[in-house]
């Protein structure tokens, strides 16, 4: 599974829940970022749980980085799922994560935490580099959410 963010204009987010293929059609309109299949690594390492047990305990920045809300998609668009936040809701998950010490996570955080919790992707974590690209994945991360904060955008959030 890959995880694609997309920063949308709101006016723009409003066409899209109307019609998600318009988002598959403008992809390359916009400004993304893909954290491929280390998203729930990136997950681990701000929160120290899996994605799941994230979500099971509404941990409300996940919210806003996940996409606070689910879109109803087609299955023939080629997404696995597809949501979105509105940038009030963006504006919070920046104001989460640019308080985060990221070097004080990344000496937090082990290879062997990773493997115990069945972090996706469970292969990933043999080598003691990887935790240096949560920790790249995660200033970018915080940096596409700073810029969508500033131009007041919204997020869509894909996976494929």
């Amino acid at each position: 599974m890959n995880t694609v963010l997309y920063n949308v204009k709101e006016e723009e987010l409003s066409q899209i829940i109307k019609d998600p293929q318009l988002l598959r059609d403008h992809m390359s309109d916009y400004n993304d970022l893909s954290l491929d299949t280390l998203w729930q690594g990136v997950i681990f390492f701000v929160f120290k749980k899996d994605l799941r047990s994230c979500l099971n305990d509404e941990i409300l920045p996940l919210y806003g980085l996940l996409g606070h809300n689910n879109l109803k998609i087609d299955p023939d668009l080629g997404f696995i799922d597809m949501s979105y936040s509105h940038s009030n809701e963006v504006k919070l998950a920046y104001n989460y994560l640019k308080q985060l010490d990221i070097e004080k996570l990344k000496n937090q955080v082990t290879l062997q935490e990773l493997k115990s919790n069945n972090v996706y992707p469970t292969d990933l974590w043999e080598n003691e580099s990887v935790i240096n690209s949560l920790k790249n994945n995660l200033n970018w991360l915080i940096n596409f959410y700073k810029s969508a904060s500033e131009k007041s955008e919204s997020v869509i959030v894909v996976t494929f």
